[in-house]
């Protein structure tokens, strides 16, 4: 990490406090990403991928994830996919919903597949995916959309590719 640093121009201690998921700075691997401190691109490079944080107390094995693309409209467009139990899994809640900066929702759609999943895809019209746009999954008690953030927010993650 140390020629990192050195080439963006940061301070060593800065860099591996910003990325506590690696574990050993002193060997990093081509698939590890790193967050730069101080530096934030204008603009997201597209396609982006994220894993997304759990915020509550979840079951081993579930994960979340969210891709900022370009859709079909050409619009920039978030798909969002978890592999996580019905929404009464957590309590009393009846549904799931994505939500983009606290502005823009969408409800998750289970999959009929063996294993069960959620999805959706928001388009963002005339929008645009920028740097630090945060992404949300939630269960709600309604099943009607929840107003933002929802009733129990399960993953959150942050776009910063």
């Amino acid at each position: 990490m140390y020629s990192i640093a050195q080439k963006f121009g940061v301070k060593l201690a800065d860099l591996i406090k910003a990325n506590p998921q690696i574990s050993d700075p002193n060997v990093i691997y081509p698939s590890d990403v790193l967050c730069i401190p101080g530096q934030l691109p204008s603009q997201l490079t597209l396609p982006c991928s994220i894993l997304l944080t759990p915020n509550a107390q979840i079951p081993t094995g579930i994960i979340a994830n969210a891709i900022a693309y370009i859709g079909l409209t050409g619009n920039h467009t978030i798909s969002i996919i978890s592999n996580m139990p019905a929404p009464s899994a957590f309590g009393n809640y009846s549904s799931y919903a994505a939500y983009v900066d606290y502005a823009l929702s969408k409800p998750l759609y289970s999959t009929t597949e063996p294993t069960p999943s959620w999805a959706s895809t928001i388009d963002l019209g005339t929008l645009k995916i920028t740097p630090s746009a945060k992404v949300r999954i939630s269960a709600n008690q309604d099943p009607v959309m929840t107003p933002p953030p929802g009733d129990l927010i399960l993953f959150e993650g942050v776009f910063i590719c």
